[in-house]
């Protein structure tokens, strides 16, 4: 796919991707969209329900989505499915015949900055939101209220019912933030659906952020992930502190908005909730999956706490100054 406008800096080479491998995917992804392949259901119904993952950039919504995919029935977008966006049901296809039944036993808690390892491991499906929601044509992830209307709602939901639901045939996990920028829109189009709000203390957020700049782009200045309508943030010259602790700021508060509209269906967790009470933060999302007419439960009945200690890793002035910032964003908007 082509090169990403929300994304202004060069990767490291870690996180950097091979073009001829790209250059072939899009292609790939051409010649299936419109090939004309068996289908073994043509009943393919709506019953089952869509959870999704939302938060600011670097809130758990990782872990969260590894959580739910490793311990409950459900089926979820993993690093093969991902690669084709245009056909998903091709990539579910070959993910059960190469991986097998039960490959979700294989699912790790670890990640780089959100970027999991491994064929079995969840993926944000950045590719395909792209493509459905035109992110590339606006300024921010935030999509204008005017331009809803000249997205291709209909074409999104059969492929949310058909392609994806209907090869999974159980609820459907996706994780991505940049969906819950569009909660409304995305409950519009296919109405029972779920969005797991996940929050993370603010300055741990912020100060990961940071650390996902340096290691992705060698500066903390690049600009990196989500971006809310309320971007670039006025008031202040290039300042990286202000701008994660905005970031992360503006992020739920749009977030929270979004969630508020009629009919969307929602559940807000913590980051620390989720790794101190895992096995109980997972039933209560089953008990919102049930008030969908979904009945679910984790395939473990006790699920280890999981450690949440993390080394900042920033240098001290740059610690002070950001517990300064999102002190003075967060408690002067009520919200810290």
């Amino acid at each position: 796919m082509e090169f990403d406008p929300h994304e202004p800096g060069i990767r490291a080479l870690a996180f950097r991707k091979k073009t001829a491998d790209e250059v072939y995917l899009a292609k790939l992804n051409e010649v299936l969209q419109s090939a004309d392949l068996p289908d073994e259901d043509e009943t393919k119904d709506s019953q089952y329900p869509l959870v999704y993952i939302v938060g600011a950039p670097r809130s758990g919504t990782t872990l969260l989505s590894q959580m739910l995919s490793r311990y409950l029935p459900v089926g979820y977008i993993n690093n093969v499915v991902a690669r084709f966006w245009m056909r998903p049901s091709v990539g579910i296809r070959l993910s059960g015949m190469l991986l097998g039944d039960d490959y979700r036993r294989n699912i790790s808690f670890r990640s780089n900055f959100g970027t999991t390892e491994g064929a079995h491991e969840p993926h944000e499906f950045g590719y395909f939101w792209r493509h459905w929601l035109k992110l590339d044509q606006f300024p921010t992830h935030k999509i204008p209220e005017e331009h809803l209307g000249e997205l291709d709602a209909e074409g999104l939901r059969k492929v949310l019912i058909h392609e994806i639901l209907g090869q999974f045939r159980r609820p459907v996990v996706f994780k991505n933030v940049i969906c819950g920028l569009q909660a409304r829109y995305l409950t519009e189009i296919y109405g029972k659906s779920i969005f797991i709000h996940i929050k993370r203390d603010p300055f741990m957020t912020a100060a990961s952020i940071l650390k996902s700049r340096r290691e992705r782009f060698g500066s903390y200045s690049t600009w990196w992930s989500l971006k809310p309508s309320t971007w670039p943030f006025a008031g202040h010259g290039p300042d990286p502190v202000h701008d994660v602790s905005m970031q992360v700021f503006e992020c739920r508060r749009e977030i929270d908005e979004e969630l508020k509209g009629v009919h969307v269906n929602s559940l807000q967790i913590t980051y620390e909730q989720l790794c101190s009470e895992p096995s109980s933060t997972l039933s209560s999302i089953c008990c919102g999956l049930d008030r969908l007419g979904c009945t679910i439960s984790p395939t473990e009945n006790s699920i280890d706490r999981l450690d949440r200690s993390v080394n900042v890793d920033l240098p001290d002035d740059m610690i002070a100054a950001l517990r300064v910032a999102v002190t003075k964003i967060f408690s002067g908007r009520g919200r810290l």
